[in-house]
């Protein structure tokens, strides 16, 4: 009887999604996709193998997928739609895999699966050209290899995550933040490994930079970054400014989901402001600024935080610190820098990590095994209120 139920339970998620599935399209076909990025990214990927390349945006691995794309295509006009479908397909797959890698049920696969099929972000961005479902792709590329590192501590999987971390940037250049947590993580806070991987990632950024050229002194990547830093809010007004970057980073999903991740963000805000006084009330300031002592410190920290559901396995006690470290202090870190950025394609799709893990938390946690919650969450999906 039980298996019945549980097979009663995925039938109707999978039929949720399904519709769903047929809304997306529909809509974005409705919509037809369109937009300055767009157009400004086609032309951009055009020119990325000609000597009047422009890498005003230092997006190199976004414009030669893209030149991939129209080349594919014969430069058709429905090249976005078939470019931000493809890689939202292959978000997909990814999510299966990692699902499978985490041992998650085919129930909570399909819950992130309806996630990333309905929120509006990804919604949004496939209807209007964005590039957050590429984005996303490299995303989940990186969680998946982190894990699979954090499982089985091998050169080959280490120099895969510095490929992804690098076509990552490459697409985005401000997810160098987040991509330099993750390298902390998975080194588990180890001075050395962490010193290593930043220094040939950023040693090998410079050298494209400098080497594909497609910049002028007055048009540049960083020239641009500096521009849009000083053009929001005031930058001494940190908490403020952190909190305006997760209430828009959160804006683009369901009530539910956002507060989830709102609340969420502002508990781990006041844990390691927490963990900063604790930091300073027990160490001189020679501890203080000494890096290795700084990074067990907060490594204890986090430990002590996720105690009550570690694994036993020792590599799996850290897929907790993967799911929300780097999303957390990539939001925080732009906000700080960008005087609390308004915008949500640029910076929600890390929260993607964010819901994996309140996921993988709630199977450890069993609570989705319960025939009442898996009725609650039906009967909320069937009634639109989550998304």
């Amino acid at each position: 009887m039980a298996r019945i139920f549980s097979s009663f339970f995925i039938l109707a998620l999978l039929a949720i999604f399904s519709y769903l599935m047929y809304l997306k399209f529909n809509l974005v076909n409705y919509l037809g996709v369109g937009g300055h990025d767009t157009f400004q990214y086609i032309h951009w990927a055009e020119l990325i193998f000609s000597p009047d390349r422009v890498l005003i945006f230092f997006r190199p691995v976004l414009y030669t997928v893209l030149g991939f794309f129209l080349y594919l295509l014969d430069f058709s006009s429905s090249i976005f739609y078939y470019f931000t479908h493809s890689f939202f397909i292959l978000n997909l797959l990814l999510i299966f895999i990692i699902s499978k890698k985490l041992n998650l049920s085919y129930f909570s696969t399909l819950i992130i699966f309806i996630f990333l099929t309905y929120s509006e972000l990804w919604l949004t961005a496939d209807a209007f050209g964005f590039i957050s479902s590429f984005e996303t792709f490299w995303i989940l590329c990186i969680l998946l290899s982190s894990l699979s590192y954090l499982k089985n501590r091998s050169i080959f999987l280490l120099a895969l995550n510095f490929i992804i971390a690098v076509a990552l940037i490459l697409t985005h250049e401000e997810k160098i933040i987040f991509t330099s947590i993750i390298f902390l993580v998975i080194s588990r806070y180890s001075i050395k490994t962490f010193a290593l991987l930043m220094i040939s990632k950023i040693s090998f950024i410079v050298f494209l930079f400098f080497a594909l050229g497609g910049q002028t002194y007055d048009e540049n990547s960083l020239r641009i970054a500096g521009s849009v830093a000083t053009s929001w809010n005031n930058h001494l007004d940190f908490f403020g400014n952190i909190y305006i970057t997760f209430l828009s980073a959160t804006s683009v999903f369901s009530f539910l989901e956002s507060s989830l991740f709102l609340l969420s963000l502002s508990f781990l805000t006041l844990y390691f402001l927490y963990s900063t006084f604790l930091l300073f009330r027990n160490n001189n300031l020679q501890d203080i600024f000494n890096l290795d002592k700084l990074l067990r410190h907060y490594k204890k920290q986090v430990n002590n935080l996720f105690q009550k559901i570690f694994m036993n396995n020792s590599g799996e006690k850290y897929y907790l610190h993967l799911f929300f470290i780097p999303a957390f202090f990539y939001l925080v870190s732009i906000g700080i820098l960008f005087a609390g950025l308004d915008l949500p394609r640029t910076t929600a799709p890390v929260l993607i990590t964010f819901f994996i893990g309140f996921i993988y938390l709630a199977e450890k946690l069993k609570i989705l095994r319960s025939y009442k919650t898996k009725v609650l969450i039906e009967y909320l999906l069937i009634t639109r209120k989550i998304i």
